[in-house]
């Protein structure tokens, strides 16, 4: 598109249901499987806000980040929808950018799809007692380069690292993405070995027909693609050991 800049941005949001705090109900998928979507709670501010807010931030264990958010009361069917207390809920909704995305236009119309992405996750959320964060995919936008950006607040106050600790909240979304990666890792050996033995059968089958030498690559193919994902999912599974220990 002319006079645009392609960008991935992963949909967030942060909210409550009547009876629970404020969690985070959608992250982005690398902050999920890192186990530090809980983060995100201590990044956004919890009040009403009339412009969009645009921070940067650089944290340790995730380097640069900016979060392109708005803050806005909850509705749904045209009502308000309130907590225990009757005090009003809120949705804090926005897109996480692994860049900085300060001189470009990001939009309320922009926002309003992020709402159509996070809107399942959020009434799942409503009517269960226990939830895990649900991770998003990364989504490629175009973004105007702004020539004024006075429909966003910037906030530049340093992060206060005594909020960067881990939540009981955010355990239990480790111990659930814990169970998901086991149960991962038990399909994805499952089909390596499927891969290794089509490729084993397929050796003495190669003068009958041909047969072998169609087994023996498609199965060196499931076998290797599936090894890979056994590694990937190795590691990912260590990191959760390792702060689940903490």
């Amino acid at each position: 598109m002319f006079g645009m800049m392609k960008f991935k941005a992963w949909p967030f949001l942060v909210s409550r249901n009547r009876t629970s705090g404020y969690k985070v109900i959608v992250a982005p998928n690398f902050m999920v499987e890192s186990g530090q979507s809980g983060l995100l709670v201590n990044l956004v501010v919890s009040e009403p806000t009339q412009k969009l807010i645009y921070r940067e931030v650089n944290l340790p264990t995730l380097g640069s980040m900016s979060l392109v958010y708005r803050v806005v009361y909850a509705i749904e069917n045209g009502n308000l929808l309130n907590d225990e207390f009757g005090r009003p809920i809120l949705w804090i909704e926005g897109l996480v950018f692994r860049e900085k995305v300060e001189n470009y236009d990001v939009t309320g119309e922009l926002l309003d799809k992020v709402r159509l992405y996070t809107k399942n996750a959020f009434q799942e959320f409503w009517a269960l007692d226990k939830f895990a964060t649900k991770a998003s995919e990364d989504l490629e936008i175009y973004l105007q380069q702004a020539t004024v950006s006075s429909h966003i607040r910037k906030i530049e106050q340093p992060i206060d690292e005594t909020c960067l600790d881990w939540t009981t909240d955010n355990k239990e979304n480790l111990r659930y993405r814990y169970t998901e990666l086991r149960q991962e890792r038990k399909g994805a050996d499952r089909n390596y070995k499927i891969g290794l033995v089509c490729s084993l059968v397929g050796i003495p089958l190669v003068p009958v027909f041909g047969i072998g030498l169609v087994l023996i690559p498609v199965g060196g193919v499931i076998a290797f693609l599936n090894h890979k994902k056994l590694v990937q999912l190795d590691e990912q599974i260590k990191i959760i050991e390792n702060k689940l220990r903490r």
